[in-house]
């Protein structure tokens, strides 16, 4: 903790991560990269301050609230999921120091080898993270079965979507031959096509959006009634590519009703995109240090009701972005986001 902004230098990391007294100390507890222990990083202090709105009721010793609230949930096997939601790691850009390393570094096979060492003893990361640290093992290491073998020994199932998608793909010529009659099949296959994608999506992998860009592509041509969900989605691929030109085009032809596009059913199809769009937008105009375009963003989602958490597009991500820019809390001078 600190009463200041926080300064990081991986590089002084690192060195000191390669001191043979701490290495041997690290590979006790079965860290032997620094990308493992940086992994472990859930929230960026960018984003921790405003997971929670102000008025949240807080833990203290005057008020021990956690005292009872943890032994009742422990009481009625409940679990804690906040974190999970809020998990940076699941991100294609996160703001962590785990992203920074990304950025400077290429990830190598000892990397992801000792991911998956780690997430045996520990069972951390969480396992779709871990499937995806694997995808990308079996790409960089075609010719190795190591990857493979865990994934085959984790006990948590594959999506249904990544087999629907499978399925589908047989008859994919003849989806596309009838769409324009008959254009509810090919929504079903893009569909599994964007949970697949979004289920094996990290910090670590960039699943393969070829077949699914090429989907909604189409359905944005033929499918008017759905034409926002479409786009919406390959805004978000567009995001997790860093192409933000496209993606900013997208979002705003999204969110904006355009002439011959009825309004009825604008985001029935994926009520999870809108909220999501939203936030990567505001959040990427925050990351620009274009605040005010960011707020303008964030009074656009109050306006349409996307900041309701009762609502079918309330997100948590986004009411958090939110509250970040309307603190009008710039990044730490010591390190950029």
């Amino acid at each position: 903790g600190s009463a200041e902004p926080m300064k990081y230098d991986l590089d002084a990391m690192q060195r000191r991560f390669d001191v043979p007294s701490v290495t041997e100390d690290l590979r006790r507890g079965d860290v032997f990269r620094l990308s493992v222990l940086l992994g472990l990083q859930v929230v960026s202090d960018y984003n921790a301050p405003f997971l929670v709105p102000a008025d949240t009721v807080r833990h203290s010793d005057f008020f021990p609230t956690l005292e009872y609230m943890a032994e009742r949930g422990f009481f009625v096997r409940d679990e804690a999921t906040l974190h999970g939601v809020f998990n940076e790691t699941l991100s294609r850009r996160p703001a962590t120091l785990l992203g920074e390393y990304l950025h400077r570094h290429a990830l190598t096979v000892a990397d992801l080898q000792s991911f998956a060492l780690f997430y045996t003893t520990f069972k951390l990361p969480n396992v779709r993270i871990l499937r995806s640290i694997l995808e990308r093992w079996r790409e960089m290491a075609p010719d190795t079965t190591l990857a493979a073998e865990y994934s085959a020994k984790l006990d948590f199932p594959l999506p249904v979507s990544e087999l629907e998608a499978q399925r589908m793909a047989r008859v994919r010529d003849l989806l596309f031959a009838n769409a324009e009659r008959e254009p509810e099949p090919l929504r079903m296959y893009s569909r599994h096509l964007m949970h697949a994608y979004r289920y094996l999506r990290s910090a670590f992998y960039q699943p393969p959006s070829e077949e699914v860009v090429t989907v909604l592509e189409r359905l944005v041509e033929i499918d008017p009634v759905h034409q926002q969900s479409h786009r919406l989605r390959l805004a978000e691929i567009a995001w997790d590519r860093g192409d933000d030109g496209r993606f900013f085009q997208l979002a705003t032809e999204a969110f904006l009703t355009t002439a011959g596009v009825p309004p009825v059913g604008r985001f029935d199809l994926d009520y999870h995109a809108p909220g999501h769009v939203l936030y990567l937008v505001i959040e990427t105009l925050w990351r620009a240090g274009r605040y005010a375009d960011a707020q303008l963003w964030c009074r656009g989602a109050r306006d349409g009701g996307y900041l309701d958490p009762g609502g079918r597009y309330g997100n948590p991500l986004l009411s958090m972005v939110v509250r970040k820019v309307e603190s009008m809390a710039p990044p730490s001078p010591g390190r950029a986001p």
